[in-house]
């Protein structure tokens, strides 16, 4: 897809990555369990049970994608070179990030940027800051039917907001592509990403 640009891949917090595979595994092995899990919640169960997920290593995770997105952004800052940003997940969250650290600084030097089932707030406000740090499109793919972004994720952060993996972001360059007719599941998008990737 890009035959002429090098390929860096960001690896961080793999234990915390694991935990969160054994996690949802147990979480939404089956609908049935997620959707009892929902069932069962009363006023009560639910801030306990984002308490319960806030303690969980997608948690830990979730808070350390802030981290890891600033340190990117540090190192890219003052580099020439344009680059294209894939995420997927927290991976998206880590971009945001990112950008929010470039945009900060005034640096326009990402060409594109490609989100795929992104756990991030879809809030355009956050939004509108950070797409000025892009020099081309932000490509947003979600899909209808991301149960673990449109139910766990929810809980996890508390119902404070709904992640671009499953609402559009409503800022101006934002392309939101539903690719929900590949997606049936947080897990594969990236295996149907040159199906669905919008090239600029």
């Amino acid at each position: 897809m890009y035959p002429n640009n090098p390929w860096y891949h960001l690896s961080w917090d793999s234990e915390n990555l694991q935990a969160i595979g054994q996690l949802l595994s147990t979480y939404v092995g089956s609908r049935i369990i997620l959707g009892n899990v929902l069932a069962n919640a009363t006023p009560l169960g639910i801030p306990l049970a984002a308490y319960t997920l806030m303690k969980n290593p997608w948690s830990n995770a979730y808070a350390n994608a802030k981290k890891v997105g600033k340190l990117l952004g540090e190192e890219i800052e003052y580099i020439d070179t344009p680059f294209i940003l894939c995420g997927h997940s927290l991976g998206a969250r880590v971009i945001y990030f990112a950008l929010k650290h470039l945009a900060l600084n005034n640096k326009t030097i990402i060409q594109d940027v490609h989100l795929l089932g992104g756990a991030v707030s879809s809030s355009p406000e956050h939004w509108d800051k950070v797409q000025h740090s892009v020099q081309g499109n932000i490509n947003n793919y979600l899909s209808k039917n991301d149960k673990v972004l449109s139910m766990m994720y929810k809980v996890g952060t508390g119902f404070t907001n709904t992640p671009i993996g499953v609402k559009s972001i409503d800022v101006e360059r934002v392309n939101n592509v539903d690719v929900s007719y590949l997606v049936s599941g947080h897990t594969e998008y990236k295996e149907n990403f040159s199906k669905f990737i919008v090239l600029s």
